[in-house]
């Protein structure tokens, strides 16, 4: 019998049909059916109650399927264990039945883990096979004894065994339970004795009630003191033990800082090998270089003068290798830019073509071919532009416009590319030059020339005003020595980036100097300082100094704004004369990259079918070009004319599918589209398969 459950009160428009306030409210009936004003409601006792009914009912079910396959697997599993031991010494026949038998071992610890979880819920960790951890046969084999000895898989091989055992009994008492239903409704039936069905035992058919009574009270307490336990036993010995979760965490810690302090170990001896066979007996040999050098330098200048270049090389091949070092004890990448960029750089550096997939990058899409072209188009000042233009129409006109661009007044910190006055266009130039009376006869045709860059004497051009934010007191002083010998003016020296946008803006540099790492973490401040003085102070001209180059950080400084930039090694500044070079050239409008960014970024794209028709010579004029070197810089770098340079452009042109613009810059758009591509593609996650437009 079942009552309706009494509705809650009305609202307030309705409260004429309420019960009474002080009527007391009778809670609903358990299994109530639905009234007039709403469902059924069911306690969760009563629900919890049906859930393990439920799920012992499939307990039982799966018993007894488990009770008929399981004897099959292990009948199976004692018969590959048998032939295996026994047939081991007839040509080792009896390896294959063994490992056949380990890996049924397997499946039939996975089935169990997996019949187990989806019955109980228990949160059974997954059993997975062991993996070799070393490779070859050997290793194989190690990873199938590691597998024959898993504690979790046994596990699972005890609790089939049980499940089995227990499924064995679950058939018969349903059959005895079937039994006793039929005997309930013997005396229906008449006669003297009643058949039972399964044990085809002959009841009376007085006491048949009884014995149909009693066995289906017994055999229903047995099935369900069955799946009781079952679920007992299973718990028992899948569900992981707190304690022993805990000693087998310990162990395996335990085994990882083992493991952890022996690559210690092999790391340091392989530092201690790289330090005392390749640094120190270079620095030895440049410290008697230099000896032997001032012991000539009286006597023979010459000897000496050669005697300090050997010593200047061999410095600059020891700091090389002490980056290299470096960058094997710690990958700073990966903690800045995170594994990608890490994978990245390794990629990079490696001398076997290594492609990198992955997703693309959650935020805003990187849209390459448009970035590439603003890229290209800001590769090099518009000064440097005008004047390496051949001088074939209006060459004079070009002329005059440049003697009277030298007129302008300096630029203000944070002007606009366009509107400043190009260093040398402002003011005489400081170092001596020869006088070159004006030609007068007809017919002659000014010769084409090139952007001003810095000559073999240290006066250079008009100084600039630099400021230097790099955290090592003894580079920083060397940076400010080396240019104020130059012939700049160093405006401030900082020890951090903490006070940078308030000395911007105090002293107003016409070119910034950052180290990539600063205080307070030593991560990538110098980048990020960097994009925000060029985002605060637009066209400020900026050069990053790093101790190892990372293409991640030179792709996230030439994004945007690329003129007037430089990324450079700080192994870079032992060659004075070339950095000099870099920073008036930086300071003139023009982005400098490091030479090994370069050839890296080059390493990807040889890959390109575009890039592959280019012989040995194109490629390394397309590198130089992409350094941001003029024709005649590069003659001067490969010893060859300038006719011949302007041979090899030309060619490259047509090879990489390139078509004569109205700008004559094509040079710098073969090799920087190329080079910004493949940034793009690779932040994307994208094919490396476009092509410039």
């Amino acid at each position: 019998m079942t009552t309706a459950s009494i509705p809650a009160p009305l609202p307030a428009a309705t409260s004429e049909a309420a019960p009474a306030p002080s009527a007391t409210p009778v809670p609903p009936a358990v299994g109530t059916a639905a009234g007039p004003a709403g469902p059924a409601t069911t306690s969760p006792s009563t629900r919890s109650r049906r859930g393990r009914t439920a799920r012992a009912l499939g307990a039982l079910a799966q018993l007894a399927a488990v009770g008929v396959v399981g004897s099959v697997i292990f009948g199976v599993l004692a018969t590959l264990l048998s032939l295996g031991i026994s047939l081991v010494l007839l040509f080792g026949i009896g390896l294959l039945f063994l490992l056949a038998f380990v890996y049924a071992l397997y499946a039939t610890a996975w089935l169990e883990y997996e019949r187990v979880e989806g019955l109980y819920r228990y949160g059974l960790p997954a059993l997975r096979a062991r993996r070799r951890d070393r490779p070859g046969f050997a290793g194989w084999l190690r990873s199938v004894w590691d597998q024959f000895t898993d504690g979790p898989m046994w596990r699972g091989i005890a609790s089939a065994a049980v499940s089995t055992i227990l499924g064995l009994f679950v058939l018969p008492l349903v059959g005895g339970l079937a039994s006793s239903l039929v005997l309930l409704f013997a005396p229906l039936l008449g006669g003297d004795t009643v058949r039972v069905p399964v044990t085809g035992l002959h009841v009376a058919v007085e006491w048949a009630l009884l014995v149909g009574v009693l066995g289906l009270i017994v055999c229903a307490a047995l099935l369900a003191g069955i799946a009781v336990l079952h679920g007992v036993l299973t718990r028992a010995i899948l569900v992981p033990n707190r304690e022993a979760q805990l000693v087998e965490q310990a162990r395996e810690a335990g085994t990882q800082r083992e493991s952890a302090v022996r690559a210690g170990e092999v790391e340091r001896t392989r530092i201690e090998r790289d330090l005392h066979d390749g640094v120190q007996p270079r620095l030895v040999s440049v410290a008697m270089t230099l000896g032997l050098a001032q012991q000539k330098i009286d006597d023979d200048p010459t000897a000496a003068q050669a005697l300090i270049d050997e010593a200047h090389t061999s410095t600059k091949a020891a700091i090389t290798e002490l980056r290299q070092l470096a960058r094997g004890i710690h990958a700073s990448v990966l903690d800045d830019r995170g594994l990608d960029a890490a994978l990245s750089a390794l990629a990079a550096r490696s001398h076997v073509p290594v492609l990198l997939g992955g997703a693309a990058a959650a935020g805003r899409p990187v849209q390459p071919h448009r970035r590439g072209r603003r890229l290209l188009r800001d590769r090099r000042s518009a000064h440097e532009r005008r004047e390496a233009l051949p001088c074939r129409r209006g060459a004079r006109r070009r002329a005059a416009a440049r003697r009277r661009g030298r007129r302008r007044p300096p630029h203000p910190v944070g002007a606009r590319r366009g509107q400043r006055c190009r260093r040398g266009a402002c003011a005489p130039r400081r170092r001596t030059r020869r006088h070159r009376e004006p030609h007068h006869g007809g017919g002659r045709r000014e010769p084409a020339r090139q952007p001003r860059r810095r000559t073999d004497d240290s006066g250079g051009e008009r100084p600039v005003r630099i400021l230097i934010c790099e955290d090592s007191a003894l580079l920083r002083e060397g940076l400010v020595r080396l240019l104020d010998d130059a012939g700049h003016e160093v405006v401030a020296a900082l020890p951090d980036a903490a006070d940078l946008p308030g000395a911007v803006e105090a002293a107003g540099p016409e070119l910034c100097i950052l180290d990539v790492r600063l205080p307070p973490t030593y991560t990538d401040e110098g980048v990020r300082a960097a994009l925000a003085l060029r985002a605060a102070h637009p066209g400020l001209p900026v050069l990053v100094l790093s101790q190892y180059v990372e293409e991640r950080y030179a792709s996230e400084l030439i994004t945007g704004q690329s003129a007037a930039l430089g990324y450079l090694l700080k192994d870079r500044v032992a060659d004075v004369r070339d950095f000099l070079d870099a920073v008036d050239r930086i300071g003139a409008g023009a982005t400098v990259l490091d030479p090994e960014v370069v050839a890296q970024l080059l390493t990807r794209r040889a890959r390109d079918e575009r890039m592959a028709r280019l012989t040995d010579r194109e490629g390394t004029v397309l590198a130089l070009i992409a350094e941001g070197k003029s024709n005649q810089a590069i003659a001067q770098t490969l010893f060859i004319t300038e006719a011949s340079v302007e041979k090899h452009i030309t060619s490259l042109f047509q090879k990489l599918d390139l078509e004569q613009d109205e700008h004559g810059n094509r040079r710098v758009l073969a090799a920087l589209v190329h080079l910004g591509h493949d940034q793009n593609s690779r932040a994307t996650g994208a094919p490396q398969n476009g092509a410039p437009r």
